[in-house]
Parts: structure tokens; C-alpha cells; sequence
């Protein structure tokens, strides 16, 4: 026996529509799935179910389609709204499409709302050199981060933490003493020539 679909009604955007709105889109997550916690992706990412916690795509877009939600803090390289966003948002681009909501507060260079769409809350424009400035003191960091908390995953010590500070705090400490090692060691192999 064969399930019937119902026909999408006319204003709803078709699937092959949303693929196209985030380019050469990469990951879905369906209208039947439901994440709580931190998502973090290097691909872009379709939402049409609902995700509550943080989403980070670093240097990937971002898309909520319709009926899609995310009640998260969003950092992104661009995202595209046709479904809804309860959380705040730092992006290059935002775009809120017909129907879409956006509720929090906005950090971007570019922002296009739609006729139709809602949004409520504060929009700060940052200026490309702003951006870029930021970028390269925090891709420094970041990158640390990232090797250490891989490191981490690699030997078994990964954990969970309720507060992203206190990750934050304990993978600063890290990188900083493995700073001063690497720099100690070669300080003394310097010293042995």
C-alpha cells in the first residue's frame, strides 16, 4: 500500500527549493527529528525539525525551512529563515524569508527581511574590517581549541560540561601551558646547541 503525500501548499517552499537557498547543501535534518544540546557542523545544514541548545556551522550556511525550529544561539556564516529562530544570531548574512521568524538579537554585516517575516530584537551591523579583525584573533584560538578538544576526544577524556565557560576556561589553560611548553622546549633545545 502506497502513503499518499498531500500536496505542499502554494506559498510553502519546495525541498528542492530550500537545497538550493543554502548552497550545495550537505546535511538534513528532517521534520521528525528533535536535538537537544550543541550542534556543531563544517557542512551546511538543512533544518526542518527542531533543535534547541547551539548551532555552530563555521564558514557554512545555515538554513530553517518550513515548519523548521531552533530555539538556539546560531553562529554561521549565513543563515536563511523560513521556518523560526528563538535565539541570537552572528552571522555575515542573514536573510528572513516570507513567513520566517527571527526573535533575538543580530550580529551581521548584511540582513534582508522579507515582506511578511517577523523579527523582534536588536540588529548590529559589523563593518568587514571588524569582522575580519575579529576572525583572525579568534581563528588563533579557535584552531587551539579545536586540537586540543580532538586530542581530548582521541584519548578518551571526553566530557560533558553544563556550562560552556567552564570548557572554555579549562581548553584556554591547556593551550596556554602547551604554549609555554612547546616555547620552553625550545628555548632549552636552544640552549643545548
Amino acid at each position: 500500500m502506497m502513503a499518499s503525500r498531500e500536496p505542499k501548499a502554494e506559498n510553502e517552499p519546495r525541498t528542492d527549493t530550500l537545497l538550493r537557498a543554502s548552497p550545495s547543501s550537505s546535511a538534513v535534518i528532517g521534520s521528525s527529528v528533535s536535538i537537544k544540546g550543541q550542534l556543531f557542523a563544517r557542512e551546511n545544514l538543512t533544518i526542518t525539525g527542531e533543535i534547541e541548545g547551539s548551532v555552530e556551522l563555521r564558514d557554512h550556511c545555515l538554513t530553517v525551512g518550513p515548519g523548521g525550529s531552533v530555539q538556539a544561539d546560531v553562529k554561521a556564516s549565513e543563515v536563511i529563515v523560513f521556518g523560526a529562530i528563538h535565539g541570537n544570531v552572528e552571522c555575515d548574512k542573514v536573510d528572513i524569508r516570507k513567513d520566517g521568524s527571527l526573535v533575538g538579537d543580530v550580529k551581521t554585516a548584511r540582513i534582508i527581511i522579507e515582506d511578511g517575516a517577523y523579527f523582534k530584537g536588536a540588529i548590529d551591523i559589523q563593518t568587514a574590517r571588524a569582522k575580519s579583525e575579529m576572525a583572525l584573533i579568534g581563528s588563533r584560538e579557535a584552531d587551539e581549541l579545536d586540537r586540543i578538544a580532538e586530542s581530548d576526544i582521541e584519548a578518551g577524556r571526553y566530557s560533558t560540561y553544563q556550562d560552556d565557560s567552564e570548557l572554555k576556561e579549562r581548553l584556554l589553560n591547556r593551550a596556554r601551558a602547551a604554549g609555554r611548553s612547546h616555547e620552553t622546549a625550545a628555548r632549552d633545545t636552544a640552549k643545548q646547541r
